[in-house]
C-alpha cells in the first residue's frame, strides 16, 4: 500500500504473522527488522528487507532524509513535531506505559543495530554433550537439572562468541585492508582526541601507525579477508579485529587451560576432573560450554559429576539485587558470624541444588554450634590427666574399651562415620550437617561427656578425645577454619587436619 509519511510518499508491504496478536489495539504494528529482535525474526520469516537507519555513531543516517545527522532521541522529537505540522498524528497518550531497554549505567535506550559478529556452529557440539549425559559418562546432580540441560542444548543455535566490549580477550585474527572506504575505524590520536571515521579519511591526515597505537574499534566489511596472525603478508595493510570473545567461550576452555598453564603434567594427572560444582543458574552459559569444548578439545568429558547448588535469597525469599537495594553483604555477615558458622548455616537444612532465604536465626544458631565445639576443646583441656601425653589420633578399632558406655559410644561414632561418608558420597551435605549438628551437641556433648567427666581417666581420656577428633574431621569438609584449629591445639601437632586420613 502507499503511504504519506514525514518524508513523503512510500510504499509500505503489509505481511500477515503469527507473532502478531489480532485482537490488541488495532492489530496492525510496524516493525524495524534492522533495530528491533522480535523484528528481526519476523523479518527473516519473510525475507523482507533490512534497512539500517542508525549509524554506529548513534546518529540517523542518509535513510532518515531530513532528519540525517540527528541522534535518535532528537530525530523522535523532530518527527513528532512534523507529523503534527503534516496532521499526521492523531494522537499522543502521555500516560502511556511500556517496556524498553536501556542501558544499566546511565539508562540510555539501548538501540540494537545490525553487525557482523563470529559464530561458533554447535550443531554436534551439543549432540555430544546431549549424549555424554545419557550415556552415564557425565553425571548431573541433583538428577532434575538433567532436564534443563537437554532443553537448552536441544533448542541451542549457533553460538554468537563475538562482543563489542573493551575488556576481554581479543579475537586473534586480522584483516586483510584493500579498498580503505570499506573500513570504519574508531581511534585516539596521540593528543588524546578522538576520531571514528572512513580509514581512508582517517589515512590523509594521519599515519597507519598512530591509528593502529589508537585503535578502540575497527567496523569491517564482510567481505573482507580475514587472517592469523602467521598468515599476514609483507607489505600488505592490516588492521586487527577489536571485537573480545564472550566470556563464556574463554571460561568454557576452564578445565583445560587452567591445568596446561599450570605445573607440567598437571593436565596428565588431573585431567579430567572429579566433580565441578557450582551454581544452577550457569548451567546453560558455562557448564554446557565446558561439556562441548572439553569433548571437542580432549576427547573426553572435562568432568565426572556436575554438582548443582542453589541460589542464596533475601531474608524475605526475594532475589538479591542491587537494584532492589536487598543486597546482603557476605563479608559483613561473615564478620559477624565467623566464616565456618555462615558456611554451616548454608549447608545445614537445605537440600543440594534447592535455593534458600538467608536466615540469621539459622546463622545465630550455626555461630552458637561453633562456640560449642571451641568449648568442647576446653572441657577436654581442663580434663586432661596430670602427667599423661599428648593424645595420638587413632582408628575407633585400636581403641582400648573399658566400660560398656564407652563401648556403647564407639559403636555409634562407627555408625556415624558409616552415615556421615555415605551422605557425601551422595552430595547430600545437608544431612550431613544435620546429623554431624544432632551427634556432636546432644549425643557427644549432653550424654557422653556428662557420663565421662567424673570418671576421667587415661584411657577414658583417650576414647574421649580421640571420638572428638573424629566428630572434627567429619565436620572439616564443612567447617574448615575452626575444626583445623581446634585440632591443632588438641593434637599438639604439626600435621594438618585436611591431609589426615578419613575415618573409617
Amino acid at each position: 500500500i502507499e503511504i504519506e509519511t514525514v518524508l513523503g510518499k512510500a510504499k509500505i508491504k503489509v505481511i500477515a504473522d503469527e507473532s502478531v496478536d489480532p485482537n490488541f489495539g488495532t492489530g496492525v504494528v510496524k516493525i524495524t527488522p534492522a533495530h528491533d529482535f522480535a523484528d528481526f525474526e519476523t523479518g527473516r520469516r519473510h525475507n523482507l528487507p533490512m534497512k539500517q537507519v542508525i549509524g554506529f555513531d548513534g546518529k540517523m543516517n542518509h535513510y532518515a532524509g531530513e532528519f540525517e545527522g540527528l541522534y535518535v532521541k532528537q530525530a523522535r522529537a523532530a518527527i513528532v513535531e512534523k507529523m503534527k505540522q503534516m496532521g499526521l498524528l492523531v494522537k499522543v497518550d502521555e500516560n502511556y506505559v511500556s517496556r524498553i531497554g536501556v542501558c544499566y549505567k546511565c539508562k540510555t535506550v539501548l538501540e540494537p543495530l545490525p553487525l557482523e559478529q563470529w559464530y561458533v556452529n554447535v550443531q554436534n557440539l551439543k549432540k555430544e554433550a546431549i549424549q555424554v549425559v545419557e550415556d552415564k559418562k557425565l553425571q548431573i546432580v541433583p538428577k532434575n537439572f538433567e532436564n534443563p540441560y537437554f532443553q537448552w542444548l536441544e533448542n541451542l543455535r549457533d553460538w554468537n562468541i563475538s562482543r563489542q566490549n573493551v575488556w576481554g580477550i581479543q579475537i586473534p585474527v586480522w584483516y586483510e585492508v584493500k579498498d580503505r572506504e570499506d573500513f570504519t575505524v574508531s581511534f585516539i590520536d596521540k593528543n588524546k582526541n578522538h576520531h571514528q571515521e572512513n580509514l581512508q579519511e582517517v589515512l590523509e591526515e594521519y599515519p597507519f601507525e598512530e591509528v593502529l597505537s589508537g585503535l578502540q574499534r575497527v567496523i569491517a566489511p564482510i567481505s573482507a579477508k580475514v587472517v592469523f596472525e602467521d598468515e599476514k603478508e609483507e607489505g600488505k595493510m592490516y588492521l586487527p579485529e577489536t571485537d573480545t570473545f564472550d566470556t563464556w567461550f574463554s571460561s568454557g576452555q576452564w578445565p583445560i587451560v587452567t591445568l596446561k598453564t599450570s605445573n607440567p603434567g598437571d593436565f596428565e594427572k588431573f585431567y579430567p576432573t572429579a566433580v565441578l560444582e557450582t551454581a544452577y543458574d550457569i548451567l546453560k552459559a558455562w557448564v554446557s560450554r565446558m561439556v562441548m569444548f572439553g569433548i571437542y578439545l580432549t576427547n573426553e568429558v572435562p568432568f565426572d559429576v556436575a554438582l548443582f547448588h542453589g541460589i542464596v535469597n533475601d531474608p524475605l525469599g526475594k532475589k538479591m539485587s542491587k537494584s532492589k537495594g536487598n543486597v546482603v553483604n557476605p563479608l559483613e555477615v561473615v564478620e559477624e558470624y565467623g566464616a565456618d558458622s555462615v558456611r554451616f548455616a548454608l549447608v545445614y537444612g537445605n537440600a543440594t541444588g534447592s535455593d534458600q532465604s538467608l536466615s540469621y536465626t539459622k546463622l545465630d544458631a550455626a555461630r552458637k554450634f561453633t562456640n560449642k565445639l571451641w568449648n568442647m576443646a576446653r572441657f577436654l583441656e581442663m580434663k586432661k590427666p596430670e602427667g599423661m601425653e599428648d593424645v595420638e589420633f587413632m582408628p575407633l578399632h585400636n581403641l582400648s574399651v573399658l566400660s560398656e558406655i564407652d563401648k556403647n559410644m564407639v559403636e555409634e561414632t562407627k555408625k556415624l562415620v558409616r552415615e556421615i561418608t555415605g551422605y557425601l558420597d551422595k552430595y547430600q551435605f545437608n544431612l550431613a550437617a544435620e546429623r554431624l549438628y544432632d551427634f556432636a551437641w546432644h549425643t557427644f556433648a549432653d550424654k557422653y561427656i556428662e557420663d565421662v567427666k567424673n570418671r576421667v581417666d587415661k584411657n577414658s581420656y583417650t576414647i574421649l578425645t580421640n571420638i572428638y577428633l573424629i566428630i572434627l574431621t567429619l565436620l572439616h569438609p564443612i567447617m574448615p577454619f575452626v575444626t583445623e584449629e581446634i585440632y591443632s591445639q588438641v593434637t599438639k601437632t604439626d600435621k594438618p587436619l585436611i591431609i589426615t586420613s578419613w575415618p573409617k
